[in-house]
């Protein structure tokens, strides 16, 4: 997996040893060392190019900007701005994830008490005193970053919320057909003409405009569910909770079977899903493989140009044509 970079942006004079504890700190602990990089500007060699385009680009390319702020506002350059304000306006303009930690003291200078005052206005912001306190409020954020974007999880596969997929990527069509099996067999609550988001709110498979990985798997296999529903095997809620056990067996089934010895696994469950299913979008097969859409576009890409798989059509409407096993 490829690890978020975390730009660190300070006063360097006033927080050089917070910054070099804070890059040690996440490059060395066992959790957050495996998901971030962190960057700090003092480790980077000597260069040619002016320090602000170095920066900047560092900013551009961090996927989470990390902001201390404290009593001094640094060095201004010709337009009276400095560094680190640069630093938060480019992470702003760059929609990047940030986190703001500001130090407790008595006195400012009236810039750096401006910055922080734009910092509340778009962020939440902490305060600290120590390092110590720094390193807690700092780890704090970073697991709840990686919760709230799915990259660890605290609850099942099934019951998480899909990263990309909203209510509009369901098959109403697919829902009604199982809500009507599900009326006329088990007295489900609902019948096919009820409000298609009230039947997902009632099974648990989203949550506003977002959906579980269980309810894409629904309207992808909406006759297996519906066999399932029929066979009466659990509670309205059972029945939402099982729909990604239910599709996991299905689509575990034989991938063991060699579809080439250079293949990686992702690749192999690809190619025996479109084996079975042309049409499936790369968003059902991200689902079905339990990766990134990105991922899956890339390994989809890798796939044709070995010369195993062929796309028939377009984007929407085409499907995926197998040349060889």
């Amino acid at each position: 997996m490829q690890r978020r970079k975390i730009f660190i942006s300070s006063v360097q004079s006033e927080f050089a040893t917070e910054r070099q504890i804070l890059f040690e700190y996440l490059t060395s602990d066992a959790l957050l060392g495996k998901f971030f990089e962190p960057f700090i500007f003092e480790n980077v060699p000597a260069l040619s190019v002016h320090p602000t385009t170095v920066f900047l680009k560092e900013v551009e390319n961090s996927d989470v900007y990390l902001g201390v702020f404290g009593q001094q506002y640094g060095y201004e350059d010709s337009e009276g701005i400095s560094p680190t304000e640069r630093e938060f306006d480019a992470a702003t303009n760059g929609n990047k994830t940030r986190f703001v930690y500001i130090k407790q003291a008595e006195e400012r200078h009236p810039k750096e008490e401006l910055l922080i005052r734009k910092a509340e206005n778009v962020v939440v912001r902490r305060s600290f005193k120590t390092p110590e306190q720094l390193k807690t409020a700092v780890y704090v954020s970073l697991v709840n970053y990686l919760i709230e974007n799915e990259i660890i999880r605290t609850t099942p596969f099934d019951a998480t919320l899909h990263t990309e997929a909203t209510f509009e990527d369901l098959s109403e069509e697919k829902i009604r057909k199982f809500v009507g099996v599900a009326y006329r067999k088990r007295a489900f609550p609902f019948t096919e003409d009820s409000d298609m988001k009230d039947v997902l709110m009632h099974l648990n498979l989203i949550k506003g405009d977002r959906i579980t990985n269980a309810a894409l798997l629904l309207h992808k296999y909406s006759a297996n569910i519906s066999k399932m529903v029929m066979e009466g095997e659990g509670n309205d809620e059972k029945v939402g909770e099982k729909v990604g056990e239910k599709v996991g067996e299905k689509v575990g089934e034989k991938v063991g079977e060699k579809v080439g010895e250079k293949l990686t696994e992702n690749q192999k469950k690809i190619i025996i899903t479109i084996t079975k299913d042309p049409y499936i979008s790369a968003l059902e097969l991200a689902t079905i493989v339990g990766i990134s859409k990105r991922k899956t576009e890339e390994n989809l890409s890798k796939l044709k140009s070995k010369g195993l798989i062929e796309r028939i059509g377009p984007d929407k409407g085409g499907y995926w044509k197998i040349i060889k096993n």
